[in-house]
C-alpha cells in the first residue's frame, strides 16, 4: 500500500434487539456481565409453543432457547400497515425494519430526510413463522390473498421493505448466504461506500425462529447443544444453540463522518469473503483453507499486520470439530505475519446469545466495536478446559474467559470478526478503535431547545423519560450537540414536546417535569399571523440576551440603530441594552424606534429559522412594522417615519390614555368631546385618550360606577383629537415616501379588514392612521379567521397574545406564542425565545431546525431511539392439524366455528336511504375482515390512505367489494370516486339495482367439533333475524342454517339443515315504521324552489353569525363523538346542522363564542330554575370546592337534601343519579320488582 491518504469506512450508527437485551446498551451490559441469555423452558412455556409433552419429556429433547422478547409484536400503525398486514407478515421482516429505523436514529439521522444516497444490504433467515403458523391456517392463507403472503413471507423482501418505509434510495441488496449473511452484507455495504455508489448505507441481518420459545431434538454430532449451552472452545463443546435477534449498524467514509459531526463507533480497516468451494469433506462442513484465505484477504485489504489484532470474535458456534478448524484456519493466517503466542483473545457471542443465523455475524461486529470502544472484552461463557483438537499453546490465541482490561497506549485497538456460513461462504472484517473525537466548539447559546415526539402522547412519554434517564447518567454530554441531534437527527412525529434548559441535568429535570403536561400536537400547514405590539410595551433590557446570542438579531437590530442614531443622535444599543434611565424609553422619540427595531429584529431571527407569516397585524406602532416587512415602504423610510411620529408626539400638549373595562358603545355614553376612543382591543376593552384633567375626570365617574380602568404609561393621547395639530407636517413628510402594494397580506388598524389594493399606498391612509380609533379586536378576527392558527406575538410582552386567547372568535387547536418576556418575568430573553420556537415547532409550523446551530461545530450523539409502541400480531396456530381444517366459501374458517357467510342478493322493498346505511355495515365487516382493523378503528370519513391501506390491499379490497355486493369495483374506484367508506357507501348505493339490498348475514354451523347446542342457537339466531326483519316492515330475509356434523338435520328446529323462505306479504309492501327513533325521511326534491330559497338564505344568515360554532364543530369531529352534530341532520340542511358553542351565560342569557347574545327560552332544559349563574349557587359551589369534592365517600350534604326532597315530594326515599337515563333504570328496576314484572 502507499502513504498516499486512504480512505476507509467507519460505523457511525448501531441498532439490536438480541435474546435478554432490548437494545444494544443492554446487550453489552449483559456482556460484560457476563449474562447467559440462552434459557431454560418451563412446561407451561412448552405446551403454549404447541410441544407434544410426550416428545418434551423424552430424554433427546433440550428443553432449552435463546428467544427474542416481544418478537411477536410489532408497532404496525407507526409503519402504516393494517393489523392483518403485520399478521400475516413474517416477524423477521417486522425486527429487522424497527431496527434498521433504530440504527439510522442511532447515527442521527432522521430516517425520512437522510442526505445522500442511502443504501441497505441485509437479510433474514428462514421463514418459520409461515411453516409453523400460517400453513396450519388455511382459512388465513386464502383470506390473504397470493400476493400479500408472497410479499409478507420471502426473505428477499424484509430488505426492500425497509427501503420502502424508510424512503432510502441507494443501492438495496437482499443478501441469503446462511450464517454469514450479515457479514457479507456489511463487505458489501463498505464497497458500495467505498466506490460511491452511496453516500450510507446499512448493514445486518435478523433471525426469528418458531415457536419463538420451543426446545429442540438434540442429535449426536449435530450442530445443536446436548444441554442447552453453548460452550465454544471448550473441552465439552457439543454444539450451539438456535438464537433469535437482529442486528444493524450504519457505515459512512471516514472523511465524511468528520465532515458531518458523526459519532464514530469503529473503523471497518478492511473486509473481505470467499466460498470454500469443494475443499472440504462435505457441503455444510467448514473448511480450513477458506477461511484462512479470507483472513488473509482482509489483513492485506486491512493494510495492518496479524501481530496488532488484539481480539478475534469468531464464528464460534462450539462445535466439537468447527472449532478446531477455525482456531487452525486464524493460526495458519496469523503466522504469516508472527509468531508470537498467546497475545490475541478470542470468544464466542454465541455462548450469550447462541446463534443468531443471519444476524450471528453483525452481533459479533457489534461485540467487538463496543469492545474497542470501551476498552474492555467481555468474557466467553462456559469455558472450562480447552478443547483438546485445539493447542493454544502454540498458537496465537488464548480464551478470554473473564472482563478484561484492553489497553491502547502504544497503538489503536483491532479487533476481528469472522463470519462463516453454511454452504461454505466466508467473511471477515478488521476493526479499529475509533480516533480520539474533537472537542465540540463552545455553544454561543446560555440555553439550548430540546425537542422529541411521538406518534401517541404513550409514544412521547416513553421517549422523554428514556431521554432524561440518559441525560441523568450522562451529564458531561454537550448540552448543544444533545438538541443539535434531536434537532436533525430524528423524525418529527405528530405529538411534540420542547423543553429549555442551560445543561444536561437540567434537561432531565424539564423532560420528567413535562412529562406531566399535555404534549403539543403539530398539524400540517397550519397559517401563521404575526403579530406587531405597539407603544407601551417597551422596556430596557428587551432582546438584550438575543442581541448577545443570535447573530440574526444582532445584524437586523444593529442596522436599525445605526440608521437610527444618524438620524436621532441616539445610539439604541445603548438606550435598550445599556445601564440607561428606564424613563428615557417613556419618551415617545426614543421608545418608538426602539420597539420598531426589536420588532425588525425579531421578525429577522424567526426568518433565519424559515418561520413566516401568513397574514400580519400591528397594534397602532406594530404597523408600520407590519408595513415594512410587507415591502409597503424601505426599512430606512419606515425608520424615519417612525421616528418623526415620535418627535412630533413629544410637541404635543401633554395628554393621558387609560384603559376601561367596557364595551365601546357603552363606553361612547359617557365620552363628550374632549375624550376619543383610541383603541378597541377587546368586545368590552377599550381605550380612552385625551388630556389628563378630561381623562382624570373620566376615570372619577367610571370608579363611582364600579369599572375598572388602568392608567397607561405614555403621556401622548394618541389615535385622538389631540394629535390633530401635528397631522399636516407628518402627511407632508409621508408624502415623500415611495410606497409599494404589499407583498404580505395584513390587516389595516383602520378598517379591520386586510388591505386592499391602493389603500395604504396613500400617503392619507398614514395620516388617518395616526389619527383614528385602532380598531384591534375586528383586525384581530380577520387575521384569526376563525381557522386554527398560530398567532406570534413578535416583540416585547405579551398583550397581544392575551387579546387573541380572549378573543371570541378563537378556534379550539389556535396557539398563541409570545417571542419575548414581559419586564416582570425573571426568564432571560434567548430561553424564552428558544422556549418560543419550540412551541411553533410542537403546533406544526415548519421551522429549520438546523440553523439554530449554524456556523458552530456540532456532534451527532448516540441517543434513546425511538419507542415503538409494539402490539402484538400474532396469527394462533390451529389447534387441529391442518388436513382436518376446511374453509367456507369467503375463506373464514369453519373448524367447528359459528361463521357469517354472505348468499346472493335477495329482493327487498327497504327505502334507499336505509339501503345505504346498510351497505356500510356490511363495507365496514368486509374491510375490518380484511385488514384486521376493528370496527371502531374503521373511521367511515377517514380516507383510505389516511387508514393506511396501501395499494395493494386497496386491490384486494375492490375484489372482495365487488364479489360481496355483485357489482365490479375496480382499484380506480376506490382511489377516485370513492376514496371513503362513507363515500364508498354512496357510490354503491347509486349503482345497486333498486330492488336489491346487501345481503344480510346468514348463520351457518359447519361442521367438525361443533358444541352440543351449536346448531339449534344459529337457528334461533336466523328466526330472530327473521322477526327483526318483519318488524321493521321489510320483507324477510332468506336464511340458511347447514346441516350439523353427520349431515343429519337438527332436530327440535324448523330451520333443520336446508333453507326456510317467508313469502313476502302480498300488495304493495308496508310503509317503514316512523317514531322518535326513526324521524320521517324528507329529501331535497321534496322541497318547492320557494323554500330552498329559504333555506338557503337562513343558511347564509346563520352561517355567517355563527361561524366560530361552525369551526370549533369541524375542528373537533375528528376527536369528539357529539351527538348533536348529526341530530336531524339532513343533506338539504347540513350546513347549519350544528351546536351552538357557547362562552359565558348570567341570568336568562347566554353568548356563543362569536359574540351574539340569545334568551335562553330552554333554561338547559329545565335544570337551570334561578338562571343561569345565580350568585348564591356559584358562591355554594366555590365554597364546596374549597373544602373538597370527593369520589367516593358520602358527603353530609347528601342526607340533609333527601330530607328536604322526601319532605317537599311527600315521597319516603330519596336515590340521587349522575344522569336522567340513570334516574329512569333505577325507577325502571324498583318496579320490576315491586310488581314482579319484566315489562
Amino acid at each position: 500500500m502507499t502513504d498516499e491518504f486512504r480512505e476507509e469506512v467507519v460505523i457511525v450508527g448501531m441498532a439490536g434487539r438480541f435474546p435478554g437485551a432490548a437494545s444494544v446498551v443492554e446487550f453489552w451490559a449483559n456482556l460484560r456481565d457476563g449474562v447467559e441469555s440462552i434459557r431454560g423452558l418451563g412446561a407451561d412455556e412448552l405446551a403454549a409453543a404447541g410441544v407434544d409433552p410426550v416428545r418434551a419429556a423424552s430424554d433427546d429433547y433440550v428443553s432449552a432457547a435463546a428467544p427474542l422478547e416481544h418478537a411477536d409484536a410489532f408497532d404496525a400503525a407507526f409503519f402504516g400497515y393494517t393489523p392483518r398486514d403485520a399478521q400475516i407478515m413474517d416477524p423477521q421482516h417486522r425486527v429487522f425494519l424497527e431496527c434498521a429505523w433504530s440504527a439510522l436514529e442511532d447515527a442521527g439521522y432522521d430516517p425520512a430526510t437522510c442526505p445522500g444516497s442511502v443504501g441497505l444490504f441485509g437479510g433474514v433467515g428462514p421463514n418459520t413463522y409461515r411453516q409453523q403458523v400460517l400453513e396450519t391456517r388455511p382459512d388465513i392463507l386464502a383470506s390473504s390473498g397470493r400476493y400479500p403472503l408472497l410479499i409478507g413471507s420471502e426473505r428477499e423482501y424484509a430488505i426492500s421493505r425497509a427501503a420502502f418505509k424508510l424512503g432510502l434510495k441507494g443501492p438495496v441488496v437482499a443478501v441469503a448466504t446462511a450464517c454469514s449473511t450479515s457479514g457479507v452484507a456489511l463487505h458489501l455495504a463498505c464497497q458500495s461506500v467505498l466506490s460511491g455508489e452511496c453516500d450510507m448505507a446499512l448493514a445486518g441481518g435478523a433471525r426469528v425462529a418458531v415457536p419463538l420459545a420451543a426446545g429442540y431434538v438434540y442429535e449426536e454430532d449435530g450442530i445443536l447443544s446436548p444441554d442447552g449451552h453453548c460452550r465454544a472452545f471448550d473441552a465439552d463443546a457439543r454444539g450451539t444453540v438456535v438464537g433469535s435477534g437482529v442486528a444493524i449498524v450504519v457505515v459512512k467514509r471516514l472523511s465524511d463522518a468528520l465532515r458531518d459531526g458523526d459519532a464514530i463507533r469503529s473503523i471497518i480497516k478492511g473486509t473481505a469473503i470467499n466460498n470454500d468451494g469443494a475443499d472440504k469433506i462435505g457441503f455444510t462442513a467448514p473448511g480450513v483453507s477458506g477461511q484462512e484465505t479470507v483472513i488473509r484477504q482482509a489483513l492485506e485489504m486491512a493494510d495492518v499486520d496479524a501481530s496488532s489484532i488484539g481480539y478475534v470474535e469468531a464464528h464460534g458456534t462450539g462445535t466439537f470439530l468447527g472449532d478446531p478448524i477455525e482456531v487452525e484456519a486464524l493460526t495458519r493466517a496469523y503466522r504469516a505475519d508472527t509468531d508470537a503466542v498467546g497475545y490475541c483473545g478470542i470468544g464466542s457471542v454465541k455462548t450469550n446469545i447462541g446463534h443468531l443465523d443471519a444476524g450471528a455475524g453483525m452481533a459479533g461486529v457489534i461485540k467487538a466495536t463496543l469492545a474497542l470502544e470501551s476498552g474492555e472484552i467481555p468474557p466467553s461463557l462456559n469455558f472450562s478446559a480447552p478443547n483438546p483438537q485445539i493447542d493454544f499453546g502454540a498458537s496465537p490465541f488464548w480464551v478470554v474467559d473473564r472482563l478484561t482490561a484492553w489497553p491502547s497506549e502504544l497503538s489503536p485497538r483491532r479487533a476481528a470478526v469472522s463470519s462463516f456460513g453454511l454452504g461454505g461462504t466466508n467473511a471477515h472484517v478488521i476493526l479499529e478503535q475509533p480516533p480520539a473525537a474533537d472537542r465540540s466548539t463552545p455553544s454561543t447559546r446560555d440555553h439550548q431547545l430540546f425537542l422529541l415526539s411521538g406518534r401517541t402522547e404513550r409514544s412521547l412519554d416513553r421517549a422523554t423519560r428514556a431521554l432524561a434517564e440518559r441525560l441523568e447518567r450522562l451529564q458531561d454530554l454537550e448540552p448543544a450537540d444533545v438538541a443539535h441531534t434531536l434537532a436533525v437527527g430524528r423524525h418529527h412525529q405528530r405529538r411534540r414536546r420542547a423543553v429549555v434548559a442551560s445543561d444536561c441535568l437540567q434537561a432531565a429535570r424539564a423532560l420528567h417535569a413535562a412529562v406531566e403536561r399535555p404534549a403539543g400536537e403539530a398539524v400540517s400547514d397550519r397559517p401563521t399571523v404575526f403579530m406587531f405590539p405597539g407603544g407601551g410595551a417597551q422596556y430596557v433590557g428587551m432582546g438584550q440576551r438575543l442581541h448577545a446570542t443570535e447573530p440574526a438579531f444582532r445584524r437586523a437590530f444593529d442596522r436599525c440603530a445605526d440608521l437610527s442614531e444618524q438620524s436621532l443622535g441616539v445610539n439604541l444599543r445603548a438606550l435598550v441594552f445599556g445601564a440607561g434611565e428606564p424613563a428615557e424609553l417613556d419618551r415617545p422619540a426614543l421608545a418608538l424606534p426602539a420597539l420598531f427595531a426589536t420588532e425588525y429584529a425579531v421578525a429577522h431571527l424567526l426568518e433565519s429559522l424559515a418561520v413566516g407569516p401568513s397574514i400580519m397585524i400591528g397594534h397602532s406602532l406594530g404597523e408600520y412594522t407590519a408595513a415594512h416587512l410587507a415591502g409597503v415602504m424601505g426599512l430606512e423610510d419606515a425608520l424615519a417615519l417612525v421616528s418623526l411620529r415620535g418627535r412630533l408626539f413629544e410637541e404635543l400638549s401633554p395628554g393621558a390614555m387609560i384603559s376601561v373595562q367596557l364595551p365601546a358603545a357603552d363606553l361612547e355614553r359617557q365620552l363628550g368631546d374632549d375624550l376619543s376612543i383610541a383603541v378597541i382591543n377587546k368586545p368590552d376593552l377599550c381605550t380612552v385618550a385625551g388630556s389628563d384633567r378630561a381623562v382624570a375626570d373620566l376615570e372619577r365617574r367610571l370608579a363611582d360606577d364600579g369599572v375598572e380602568t388602568r392608567r397607561l404609561r405614555i403621556a401622548v393621547a394618541a389615535h385622538s383629537h389631540l394629535v390633530e395639530p401635528i397631522l399636516a407636517r407628518f402627511g407632508e413628510f409621508a408624502a415623500t415616501i415611495d410606497f409599494s402594494e404589499p407583498q404580505i397580506p395584513f390587516v389595516s388598524n383602520l378598517t379591520g379588514r386586510v388591505v386592499e389594493p391602493g389603500e395604504v399606498t396613500r400617503p392619507e391612509y398614514w395620516v388617518t392612521h395616526l389619527r383614528s380609533t385602532v380598531r384591534f379586536v375586528d383586525g384581530l378576527a380577520t387575521a384569526l379567521g376563525g381557522e386554527a392558527k398560530v398567532a406570534v406575538e413578535v416583540g416585547p410582552g405579551q398583550t397581544l397574545s392575551g387579546f387573541a386567547r380572549q378573543h371570541p372568535g378563537r378556534v379550539d387547536g389556535q396557539v398563541v406564542v409570545p417571542t419575548l418576556p414581559h419586564p416582570s418575568e425573571k426568564i432571560p430573553d434567548d430561553a424564552f425565545f428558544l422556549a418560543a420556537v419550540g412551541k411553533l415547532w410542537a403546533a406544526g409550523v415548519p421551522v429549520e431546525l438546523a440553523s439554530l446551530h449554524a456556523g458552530e461545530q456540532r456532534f451527532r450523539v448516540p441517543l434513546p431511539t425511538y419507542p415503538f409502541e409494539r402490539d402484538r400480531h400474532w396469527i394462533e396456530r390451529a389447534a387441529v392439524p391442518a388436513a382436518q381444517v376446511s374453509t367456507s366459501g369467503n375463506g373464514r374458517t369453519s373448524g367447528g366455528e359459528v361463521i357469517l357467510r354472505q348468499p346472493e342478493p335477495v329482493a327487498s322493498p327497504a327505502p334507499h336511504g336505509d339501503r345505504r346505511f346498510r351497505i356500510q355495515e356490511r363495507l365496514v365487516e368486509e374491510f375490518s375482515a380484511l385488514s384486521g382493523m376493528s370496527a371502531q378503528e374503521l373511521d367511515t370519513r377517514a380516507s383510505f390512505l389516511e387508514l393506511g391501506f396501501d395499494s395493494l390491499f386497496m386491490t384486494q379490497a375492490a375484489s372482495a367489494t365487488g364479489a360481496a355486493f355483485g357489482t365490479k369495483v375496480s382499484f380506480r374506484h376506490l382511489l377516485e370516486e370513492a376514496p371513503t367508506l362513507d363515500a364508498l357507501a354512496s357510490w354503491l348505493d347509486e349503482r345497486l339495482p333498486q330492488e336489491e339490498q346487501p345481503p344480510a348475514p346468514v348463520v351457518e354451523a359447519t361442521g367438525g367439533s361443533s358444541p352440543p347446542g351449536l346448531d339449534e342457537i344459529a337457528a334461533q339466531l336466523a328466526s330472530i333475524q327473521l322477526q327483526v326483519t318483519a318488524l321493521a316492515g321489510g320483507q324477510p330475509i332468506r336464511q340458511q342454517v347447514s346441516a350439523p356434523s353427520g349431515g343429519q338435520p337438527s332436530t327440535g328446529s324448523t330451520l333443520g339443515g336446508g333453507a326456510v323462505e317467508a313469502d313476502p306479504p302480498a300488495g304493495p309492501p308496508p310503509a317503514e315504521p316512523t317514531g322518535p327513533w326513526r324521524p320521517p325521511e324528507r329529501r331535497s326534491d321534496d322541497l318547492d324552489p320557494e323554500q330552498l330559497r329559504h333555506l338557503q338564505a337562513l343558511t347564509e344568515r346563520l352561517t355567517s353569525r355563527t361561524g366560530g360554532s361552525k369551526a370549533a364543530t369541524a375542528s373537533n369531529r375528528g376527536h369528539l363523538a357529539d351527538p348533536r352534530t348529526v341530530a336531524g341532520f339532513r343533506r338539504t340542511w347540513k350546513e347549519i346542522v350544528y351546536p351552538i358553542v357557547a362562552d359565558r351565560s348570567a341570568g336568562s342569557k347566554l353568548w356563543d363564542i362569536d359574540g351574539n347574545e340569545y334568551l335562553d327560552v330552554a333554561m338547559g332544559f329545565g335544570v337551570n330554575l334561578f338562571g343561569h349563574s345565580p350568585p348564591f349557587v356559584i358562591d355554594a359551589v366555590t365554597a364546596q370546592l374549597a373544602r373538597g369534592i370527593e369520589i367516593g365517600p358520602q358527603t353530609p350534604l347528601a342526607g340533609e337534601t333527601a330530607a328536604l326532597i322526601a319532605e317537599m315530594t311527600g315521597h319516603e326515599r330519596v336515590a340521587f343519579c349522575n344522569t336522567g337515563s340513570e334516574a329512569v333504570l333505577a325507577a325502571m328496576r324498583l318496579a320490576r320488582t315491586v310488581t314482579g314484572r319484566s315489562k
